[in-house]
């Protein structure tokens, strides 16, 4: 019998003892399909970013003959068949076969069948927790699916994101921290009433 979580690893709670992942990850992981799904969620977003540009990573290179292509790949392949949908498709049937369920049937497009896998596996996430050996495994999948839709949806550059506007005095000091101050001589000073002593010929 189970005593820690399959996912954290930190002991269960007494009413949890034989579970396969502890409430506390199990609602983190609800979170993350809640994140996903819907009209606003992060699979959606992935629509906003496929045209070149959007990111400083799709910038022309100086003196490249290569043109750049039509659209961003990376979004593109997250949100095409064989991506975030597919991968909560995988493990929905997964989890039909572990109970006998018949296998779902995909209703609608690219967004509506990753709606409709979020709810369902949402659903099925409670007896996932107590019984399916390998919810650590979809715990690091949807994990890695959130980041990387996460990943995608930058609306600043990265050299935007490091640097902020500076005066133009300060973003000096700042590219050179080490900079010395500049000072004027100081000269020796002279008592006022007193005639300096003639230097010996």
């Amino acid at each position: 019998m189970n005593t820690t979580c399959t996912v954290c690893g930190h002991d269960l709670w007494h009413t949890e003892q034989g579970h396969q992942a502890c409430g506390a990850c199990i609602r983190r992981l609800d979170r993350m399909l809640q994140d996903l799904a819907g009209p606003h969620g992060l699979y959606a977003q992935l629509a906003t970013v496929l045209q070149p540009g959007t990111l400083a990573d799709n910038a022309r290179v100086s003196g490249s003959r290569t043109a750049p292509l039509p659209i961003r790949l990376e979004p593109l392949s997250l949100s095409s068949r064989g991506g975030v949908v597919t991968i909560l498709q995988t493990w929905l049937v997964d989890i039909h076969d572990h109970l006998g369920y018949r296998h779902p049937r995909w209703q609608g497009g690219l967004q509506g069948q990753l709606d409709q896998a979020v709810s369902r596996l949402r659903i099925l996430l409670p007896w996932a927790a107590e019984n399916h050996p390998a919810i650590a495994e979809l715990f690091a999948e949807v994990r890695q699916a959130v980041g990387q839709c996460r990943a995608q949806d930058l609306r600043r550059t990265p050299r935007q994101t490091r640097h902020r506007r500076l005066h133009p005095l300060r973003r000096h000091h700042a590219h050179h921290p080490r900079h010395p101050r500049t000072t004027l001589p100081v000269r020796n000073p002279v008592r006022v009433g007193r005639t300096p002593a003639a230097q010996p010929r």
